[in-house]
């Protein structure tokens, strides 16, 4: 039966790069998500087809109101195009947020637009770059702690002891000169004690 070895320095070091790399591998991926969140908040890609349908929902608008077509408040479903031109200018509208209504939401025309200004809400945008920013910060703060505890904790050792190391040796040069006095003192007491010890025998 061989024996096996636990205190081994190659056993130890491929133990150690093992761990630093599943460490870095876990920071990585946390990483990744909660850039990605940050990502969705900041919305590039969601803005970029916002404005893109946007522009579509404008140039059906110009189409409508070139046709002689004029903006009716009152118009309903049944009133075909004036509706549309209708639902378009009120969804297209900065100052009221017409796309929060089912009218909107569910109608052919708006609801593609409706549905992109609605996920790109300050709201919505907020809870992404929360949690996204909550995730980048607590994995690399996780994975430092790790990392440093575990893979680098040897080293972080050494330095604290060549930290410590001279300042002991300078206490104990600066206490050896004080000792050896007392030791000395002492030591010419005791030889004094026994030698007055010896002739208080002799007589």
């Amino acid at each position: 039966m061989s024996k096996h070895e636990y205190l081994n320095e190659e056993r130890y070091q491929k133990t150690k790069s093992k761990l630093g790399i599943i460490i870095v591998v876990v920071w990585l991926v946390l990483i990744s998500v909660g850039g990605f969140l940050v990502y969705k908040g900041v919305g590039n890609s969601a803005n970029s087809n916002l404005s893109t349908v946007e522009n579509k929902l404008k140039d059906q608008k110009a189409v409508l109101e070139a046709s002689g077509l004029k903006y009716n408040t009152f118009a309903t479903y049944d009133d075909g195009d004036e509706y549309n031109l209708k639902i378009i200018t009120n969804a297209l509208d900065p100052s009221f947020s017409y796309c929060s209504f089912d009218e909107y939401k569910n109608n052919a025309i708006t609801k593609e637009y409706c549905s992109l200004k609605n996920a790109n809400g300050s709201f919505s945008k907020m809870v992404y770059l929360m949690f996204g920013g909550f995730i980048i910060v607590g994995a690399s703060m996780f994975c430092g702690v790790l990392y440093l505890s575990i893979v680098k904790r040897r080293e972080i050792m050494a330095y604290t002891t060549q930290q410590v190391m001279p300042v002991a040796q300078e206490g104990i040069d600066k206490m050896a000169p004080t000792v050896a006095d007392a030791a000395g003192t002492i030591a010419s007491k005791v030889a004094k004690g026994i030698k007055e010890g010896l002739k208080d025998e002799e007589k």
